[in-house]
Order: C-alpha cells, then structure tokens, then sequence
C-alpha cells in the first residue's frame, strides 16, 4: 500500500508539473512583456535626461557621467531608438572627435529608421568631410531605395549627382525628394542647378522661381535666376533679381 501511494504520488506530481507547464509559460511570457516595458519606460527616461543636459551644454556635455552616461544607458536599454544613436553619434562627432564611432552611431540609426534625417546628413557630412564622396552617394541612395518618403536621403542623392555631373539622374532624385516634400526649397534649387547645367533654361527658371516664393531670402537661387534671366534677355528683371541678392548679402554681413 505504501508503494502504491509513493507511485500515486509520483504520478500526480508529474500531471501538476505538466499541468503548470503552460502556465508557467505565460507568466515567463507576461514577465518577459514588463520587462520590455520597463526597458523601454527607462531608455525613455535616460535619454530624456540626455536631451537635457546636451541643451545645456558645457560641463554637462564634456563630462562624460551627465550627457553622455544617459545616452549610453539609452541605447543600451532600446537599440531600436534611432534618437538615441543619432544623439551618441553627434557626442563623438562634435564632443570625443571620434569619427569612426560617430559613423557607427549614425549608421545604426538609419538602420532603424531610413528617414532618420539628422542621423542620414550628419553621416553624409562626416563622410563628405573625410573625402568618401563614393560611400556618400552609396549611402543615400540606399536609404532613397528603401524608403520613398526619406526626403534627405534623395535629395542628397541629387547633390552628389550633382557633383559628378551626372544632371539626368539628379533631376531624377530631387523630383523624389519632391514627391515626399514637395515645399522643400533647398530641393528646388538643386533641380533649378540641374536644369540650368543642361542648358533647360525655362524649367531651370521655374524651378529657382519656386524656391524663391518658399524662401525668398535664398541667395543661390536669387543669383542663379538673375543670371537665367540675363541669358533670356530679360535684363530689368535680372537687374532687380541682383539687388535683392546683394541686398540679402548686406543683411548676412550684419
């Protein structure tokens, strides 16, 4: 009788453990859940800190136990916040000076985000800086590949193109920054330089005429539509378009 009860015993316990097996599950499951939440409610906290010591600058920034603590403590805690990276990479940017960890920050956070704008030019400037125009123009024109809204992405792509000569395909790529902004006066002037660089003098007017009406004060495009309406004879238009541009000069110089 006594063996018999052992077994019974035996039996019913091995039922209980199988029994609670799935609830045990769910609640490493929920656990798992609060865990991610809390993780995130913290990332959230450090690089809010972060925000405010990097507006406050100075020792603040420099010390590494302030700034940058927290943002090291933000991307630990959420390595899907393209803030984050962008943040730490702009510390070793401007702050440490280490270009290639800064590279690796922005780099992370475009691979978060495509449209990750601050971290997609800051990237493309530190690698301008060091004369990688090849990796520059292969970097926006993944990021453009991937997503159709990442302004910054083609119209920095039409920019490089731009640099080398290459007006087709940047007319191209600044009429899809366009469709995804299309009030983007700094895209309009590409698209005016463009048209101008393959003689479309009429299409290079129109567009330099609607960067203008976006941002009057723009002083490229101010110059470059004098010159377009130089070229087309209109000489009093051009004349009042250089005045303004030189008027806005004076209003830069002060």
């Amino acid at each position: 009788l006594l063996a018999a009860k052992e077994e019974a015993v035996e039996e019913n316990g091995d039922d209980s453990e199988q029994g609670d097996g799935g609830e045990n599950d769910n609640e490493e499951e929920g656990e798992e859940d609060d865990d991610d939440d809390e993780d995130s409610e913290l990332a959230s906290w450090h690089l809010a800190c972060a925000r405010c010591y990097w507006a406050l600058g100075g020792n603040y920034v420099t010390d590494k136990k302030f700034c940058f603590n927290h943002l090291l403590q933000a991307a630990q805690l959420d390595s899907e916040s393209c803030e984050a990276f962008t943040l730490l990479g702009r510390y070793y940017s401007q702050v440490a000076q280490d270009s290639e960890r800064a590279r690796k920050c922005f780099q992370r956070a475009l691979a978060n985000d495509d449209n990750a704008e601050e971290a997609g030019q800051w990237l493309c400037d530190e690698l301008h800086r060091q004369g990688q125009y090849v990796l520059e123009e292969s970097i926006c024109a993944e990021a453009a590949e991937n997503s159709a809204t990442a302004t910054w992405a083609w119209r920095r792509l039409g920019f490089c193109q731009i640099r080398q000569q290459n007006f087709t395909n940047a007319i191209s790529s600044f009429y899809g920054a366009l469709r995804a902004s299309p009030e983007d006066s700094t895209t309009w002037e590409g698209l005016g330089a463009s048209y101008q660089e393959m003689g479309m003098l009429t299409s290079a007017k129109k567009a330099y005429e609607k960067a203008i009406s976006d941002s009057p004060k723009r002083e490229y495009s101010l110059l470059q539509l004098a010159r377009v309406e130089y070229t087309l004879a209109s000489y009093d238009h051009a004349a009042e378009l250089y005045t303004r541009a030189l008027e806005v000069c004076e209003e830069v110089d002060q």
